[in-house]
Formats: structure tokens, sequence, C-alpha cells
């Protein structure tokens, strides 16, 4: 990306918003994930490709969904105290802060492409949808019939001579 395009890119960012890889993208200077991938590496972070796919169960509801998508984050996992969180801009200390106090953890960036947590964020909302429909479809089964407690057991205790003939 040569100046000239970066200013572009910059100019169209303050009037429309959204990640600087993506518009970067979208004028076709540069790919979105080599954006975030050039990003990361310059700031010694890790980075999460297009392909990652697993987010620990134990973060999915961490952040609200409406949040992570105006934030451009995504929960990936915790380590101890610490949160892995996917974002489009690392440096954005005010995210991040408010990341540690919504969670009382501290977080680890991990830079990601707006792409790849958008995607993330569908899967997620898609996977908590499916589960809140199977959860009102098994909260409105009504049963059949009725289900008998037996209250004394009757049996019959075998008599040992009639077993010994038997045999």
């Amino acid at each position: 990306v040569d100046a000239a395009g970066l200013a572009r890119a910059r100019a169209l960012q303050a009037r429309e918003g959204g990640s600087l890889g993506r518009i970067l993208t979208t004028l076709g200077l540069a790919d979105e994930e080599t954006v975030a991938a050039t990003i990361a590496r310059e700031e010694k972070l890790d980075h999460l490709g297009a392909d990652h796919v697993e987010i620990a169960a134990d973060v999915v509801s961490l952040l609200p969904v409406d949040f992570s998508r105006k934030r451009l984050i995504a929960s990936l996992s915790i380590q101890g105290r610490s949160l892995r969180l996917a974002m489009v801009d690392p440096l954005d200390l005010i995210t991040i802060q408010d990341v540690q106090f919504r969670t009382n953890k501290q977080v680890l960036p991990v830079v990601a492409s707006e792409s790849a947590i958008l995607g993330l964020l569908d899967r997620e909302q898609r996977t908590a949808s499916e589960t809140k429909k199977t959860f009102d479809l098994l909260t409105g089964v009504r049963p059949l019939g009725e289900v008998e407690v037996a209250t004394e057991v009757e049996y019959e205790v075998p008599d040992p001579a009639k077993l010994a003939r038997d045999t």
C-alpha cells in the first residue's frame, strides 16, 4: 500500500467507519487477512487466521453479541485469569478496559480480520438460536400419559427346597 492509497483509506475510514483492513480490501489495495497478519507481526501478537473455527464453550456467552459486533471483537478462550480476545484493532485500549471490567479477566489480544470476527459471531449467534429453539421445544412437551410411582414392591421369595428339587 502506497502513501496515497493509505491516505484514501484513512479518509474513507474517518467518513464511514469500519476497520482499516476491510477498507483497504474494499479499495482493492490489500487483502484483509494480510493486513491482520501484518498488524499481528508488527505488534508481536498472535494472529487468528480465517480458517479458525473453534471457540471454547466456556466463553461463548461471556460477552453480549451486540457489544462484540459493535467493537469487532470475539471471545476465544480463557486461560487461567486471562481471556484470549480476537480483535480487529488490538490497540483499542477503551475496548480492552471495557472487556476487562465486564469479565474480570486480563485481556490477551489476538489480531483478526473483520470478516473472521463477524464469521465467528454469526456462528455463535446461530448456535445460541438453535439451543434456545431446542430448549423451547423440550419445555413445551406435554407427556402423553402419567407415570405411576410404585410405593410398595411386591416380589416372591423363591423357596430354596423347590429350587433344589428342580435342579
